[in-house]
């Protein structure tokens, strides 16, 4: 009986690629954290039991990975993390305020030493053009080509790297996540009223990121902003990967910057400390990368 469970468990182990374990890694982190919090969490037994079923789901897909699947079935669960970024996204929503409430009106405070003002309301409120409206709603969505278009490069012109990548991305993801549930903060779109919150849509793009927020939005991941960290992140691996498509990505990421102050998703810290803290979150993902993938 012992020799059977260690062969299962051995074989458990050795099936697990980096990024089923760093995966492993965030939902057991959550979990202790959904622990500790455990009166001050809603619906705290369903998060534990929804973490000990994706667990074991991990578990399942290392094991059966490879054996006569598919290609399409092996790309699925070579990117299944990426599938459920949204997921854990929303959840930070109900883990952020377990210990420390919205950190809102610091930021603000902060904004206004620094700046003497809002940027994330003056900004729309100088540059209201319609033209430069919709530029910043499409420097915005372009976080969504960047990060797709990339990853798609990846995997049919370098397989080779397409799992590191994957690592990388999965990896700076679940760091953030875990610090917008220890900084808890939703932005100036939730933050402030009225029309201070929000800028009109105007044509196809404004409109299109409004439809992906009114879907995927929550009060939370404000601080720091995600959003300019994994642009860098994903510029710094195609700066490594395709030079070729590095420029014009660079470009794409400078209209993305001021966006997300503009349409006022965040305050400008925010960005600051995004980039700020990107070069740390990929270094420390990389070195992961090493040591898991030995």
């Amino acid at each position: 009986m012992y020799r059977a469970l260690h062969r299962a468990w051995g074989s458990t182990t050795t099936s697990l690629i980096p990024v089923d374990q760093i995966t492993l890694a965030y939902l057991w982190i959550t979990g202790i954290y959904t622990v500790a919090g455990w009166e001050r969490l809603e619906y705290a037994g369903a998060h534990l039991v929804f973490r000990i079923v994706l667990s074991l789901l991990v578990v399942l897909i290392a094991l059966y990975r490879n054996k006569n699947m598919s290609r399409a079935g092996r790309f699925v669960t070579d990117i299944y993390p990426l599938l459920l970024l949204g997921l854990f996204y929303n959840e930070t929503d109900l883990l952020n305020n377990v210990f420390i409430p919205n950190l809102d009106p610091w930021l603000v405070s902060i904004e206004n030493s620094i700046f003497g003002m809002q940027p994330s309301i003056v900004f729309s409120e100088v540059l209201s053009r319609p033209w430069f409206n919709e530029l910043m709603f499409f420097g915005y969505f372009s976080y969504f080509l960047l990060i797709a278009g990339f990853l798609l490069t990846e995997y049919l012109k370098n397989k080779d790297h397409f799992r590191h990548d994957v690592f990388i991305i999965t990896g700076s993801f679940y760091i953030y996540y875990l610090i917008f549930c220890l900084i808890p903060a939703t932005g100036p779109q939730f933050h402030f009223s009225g029309p201070e919150s929000e800028v009109p849509a105007t044509y196809l793009f404004s409109h299109l990121v409004k439809y992906i927020q009114a879907i995927g939005e929550r009060p939370t991941g404000a601080f720091p902003s995600s959003h300019v960290a994994m642009a860098m992140i994903v510029l710094a691996l195609l700066y490594r990967r395709n030079r070729r498509a590095f420029l014009p990505a660079v470009v794409l990421v400078a209209l993305l910057i001021p966006s997300t102050v503009y349409i006022k998703a965040h305050y400008a810290v925010d960005v600051l400390a995004g980039l700020l803290s990107f070069p740390a979150v990929y270094l420390i993902n990389i070195r992961l990368f090493r040591q898991l993938d030995q």
